[in-house]
């Protein structure tokens, strides 16, 4: 059996201009790659983490459009039911949970899928984006919760403006002759309309409450010449059971010392209770200055890696 290659991944940047790029919408959701068999199907996560047991309702749907074997690429949504908008905090119900008939009814998702690596035994890979998604399209992937979103040879400005009234995440600008290759690249660059990132959870420091589980988690990222460095609090967008949930997981990973490269701001230093460095947490922000600015609170990111969390643009 086939190993499902390693993503390809986006550089974050401007949407380059040109009729050489093709652009898609960037969805709010997680990535998954997908190996379908005769009767079996298989979803990883960007890290190679399995998803089927959390998507089986995603997993019956590809087996009943199509038996043949192959290998495809694209992201699990959750989308509002007041507006059809996939809403990642909405997606954070079915990970790490049963799949329940009663969750799966109450959280429907959707895969969209915008690439293929492998059909009937053989690779894609080296096929341009326009000829895979020539092959893609060709496998006739639509149905209620798997679909085969259109791409667009279009101007970015307009393609960010149709983002906007949507309410999407963004776009992705992708070179119409480029490869599949796995990691990141700057034939793919992705463009957030707002900012959105992760930050790896380091510590926790105390809410006005002593009841409190925190008040807000401590955020920090990679720097390329300093190690990982404080970026800012995170304080809102919590509900209760999510904190709930996350003070037991971080509660299991506390540890006396600092996992920073660098001392943190005096306030931070004293009041810490400091973890190990591997859990990630999704934000949105409004900006970032050396710290981040109105950060909130998205979800957690079992999907990526800690040591893939940098800097935030």
């Amino acid at each position: 059996m086939l190993n499902i290659p390693a993503p390809m991944l986006a550089i974050p940047g401007d949407p380059p201009e040109g009729d050489m790029w093709a652009r898609e919408f960037k969805w709010d959701g997680i990535r998954a790659a997908v190996r379908l068999e005769a009767d079996s199907c298989t979803i990883i996560s960007r890290n190679g983490r399995p998803l089927s047991e959390y998507f089986p309702d995603i997993c019956q749907g590809l087996l009943r459009l199509t038996g043949r074997r192959c290998m495809l690429d694209g992201e699990i949504v959750a989308p509002s039911p007041a507006t059809g908008v996939p809403n990642f905090s909405r997606l954070q119900h079915r990970l790490g949970a049963r799949a329940t008939p009663q969750r799966l009814a109450a959280v429907p998702v959707q895969l969209f899928l915008f690439d293929a690596t492998w059909v009937d035994d053989h690779s894609v890979m080296m096929l341009s984006y326009l000829q895979r998604r020539e092959v893609l399209e060709s496998l006739g992937l639509e149905s209620r919760i798997v679909r085969t979103p259109p791409y667009f040879l279009a101007d970015p400005t307009q393609m960010l403006e149709v983002a906007r009234a949507a309410h999407v995440e963004g776009i992705v600008s992708k070179r119409t002759s480029s490869s599949y290759r796995p990691g990141r690249h700057a034939a793919w660059v992705k463009h957030p309309i707002r900012r959105v990132g992760e930050g790896v959870i380091v510590a926790t420091v105390p809410g006005r409450s002593p009841r409190d589980t925190f008040g807000s988690l401590v955020l920090a990222a990679h720097h390329p010449d300093r190690g990982l460095v404080y970026i800012g609090l995170v304080g809102t967008g919590f509900s209760r059971y999510s904190r709930t949930v996350i003070q037991a997981a971080l509660d299991q990973i506390a540890c006396t010392t600092s996992p920073l490269a660098e001392v943190a701001p005096k306030d931070i230093e004293k009041n810490a209770s400091w973890v190990e460095p591997i859990i990630v947490a999704d934000i949105r922000y409004r900006e970032y200055i050396g710290v981040l600015r109105h950060a909130s609170f998205r979800g957690i990111r079992t999907d990526i890696e800690a040591s893939e969390v940098s800097i935030p643009p």
